[in-house]
């Protein structure tokens, strides 16, 4: 049971989320991610995803109860950042409660073998699928449920102690790092597999692909129909820790977008998408237009506007391949990327430059080296001189104990960026 000091304290921190969120820095950055994803031209903004390295930095809770210690962190996980970091993250004026949504995939169990290091982020699958020539018929399509009883007392649970406060909803999130075909194939066959049934059984990956996209898309409708969409086209993450702000979306005027409220009317066109191909880098671009691009197109006309990428390089699939996805908003600029092709390749385009530095410079030892973090930010500067440009820190793991490179490496940023 939560306690009579326990609810004082997350009125506290709600308080402290509200007073934030209403901040006159906050309100600004709304404007400027709204201007940003409409394609006009500013400084670029820039987001030091915490997620991996949260345990370092959160402070020890002070509630005792798990259900106070869930919304415990998830207010914690708005504030410290906005106090240690100071990027260009919107603070919600919502506290937000995820629904979770399961998915049985393809009728088929993937186990999962983890590091016995509890410290390691590493795994492997057994991969259910060895020959496609034979084992296709094991693919059943897949099945999905979802809880919205639990989430709306959860949601219930957190407005009954600060709603008067800061506003409560629910979220459900369960489509943003769904939608990857290639990785759901790997998944079930391992990525060397995968390379040589291209050559090897290229019909039956085409049949395997075709299932995928097909499961997916079944997996969207069921998701409109029983009306569990939520927003993603304001403080939400759209991609990969960018903010979704866009008068763009939705697609049409809503009649109930609250999910508390009961079903919503939310449609994946009205949505961002976000999807990547990390998986097929390995392969030529022939192939990468063969076995991937359809089903990409396809599953990209399902959404409003698209991020597209996460690690793999896309400099040479970009002209005359990803640039037939006509609703792709944002592309990620990795660091494996070749930058001055590829900014080449966008000028003209309405597609914004999501860079993604090399987690090298804050993930690896203590100190940030300052005079290699600059020049290669200045790099990323020059070549998008006629772009627009957002700078995604993401994949850092620790900060060996030293925080204070995180406002060091924005302060680089920011200098760089005021030369363009």
């Amino acid at each position: 049971m939560i306690s009579a000091k326990e609810r004082e304290y997350l009125r506290t921190l709600a308080a402290r989320q509200k007073e934030l969120a209403e901040s006159d820095r906050n309100r600004e950055l709304e404007k400027r991610w709204t201007a940003h994803n409409a394609l006009q031209s500013g400084d670029p903004l820039a987001v030091i995803e915490i997620e991996t390295f949260w345990k370092e930095i959160c402070p020890a809770l002070r509630c005792t109860d798990p259900d106070a210690r869930a919304i415990e962190e998830r207010l914690l996980f708005h504030l410290v950042p906005a106090e240690l970091i100071g990027d260009d993250r919107v603070i919600p004026a919502a506290h937000r409660v995820p629904l979770q949504v399961q998915v049985e995939e393809f009728g088929l169990k993937k186990e999962k073998e983890t590091s016995s290091d509890t410290s390691s982020a590493a795994y492997q699958y057994k991969h259910p699928l060895q020959d496609l020539e034979t084992d296709l018929e094991l693919l059943k399509p897949s099945t999905f449920s979802h809880n919205l009883p639990a989430a709306r007392a959860q949601a219930n649970l957190a407005e009954d102690i600060f709603g008067d406060i800061l506003p409560v909803e629910i979220e459900n999130q369960s489509l943003l790092w769904h939608v990857m075909p290639t990785q759901k194939v790997v998944d079930l066959m391992g990525m060397e597999n995968y390379f040589v049934s291209m050559y090897d059984t290229p019909d039956e990956l085409h049949q395997l692909m075709r299932f995928i996209t097909d499961d997916l898309i079944r997996c969207i409708r069921w998701e409109e129909e029983e009306g569990i969409l939520t927003p993603n086209w304001g403080s939400h993450y759209a991609g990969s820790s960018n903010f979704g702000y866009t008068n763009l979306l939705p697609a049409s005027e809503k009649k109930n977008t609250n999910l508390r409220r009961g079903k919503t009317d939310i449609k994946m066109r009205d949505l961002w998408l976000n999807i990547n191909s990390q998986e097929s880098v390995g392969i030529s671009r022939e192939m990468f237009e063969e076995f991937v691009l359809p089903y990409y197109k396809e599953l990209c006309a399902q959404a409003g506007l698209v991020y597209y990428g996460c690690c793999e390089p896309v400099h040479g699939i970009f002209t005359g391949g990803l640039d037939q996805i006509g609703n792709i908003r944002k592309l990620s600029i990795s660091a494996w990327c070749d930058e001055a092709s590829i900014a080449e390749q966008l000028k003209g385009k309405n597609i914004i430059y999501s860079r993604k530095p090399s987690a090298n410079f804050l993930g690896v030892g203590e100190q940030l080296d300052e005079d290699a973090f600059r020049a290669y930010m200045q790099k990323t500067m020059d070549v998008t001189r006629d772009l627009n440009v957002e700078v995604i820190f993401r994949d850092v793991y620790t900060l060996s104990g030293n925080t204070g490179k995180l406002k060091t490496a924005l302060r680089i940023l920011r200098e760089c960026a005021a030369k363009r």
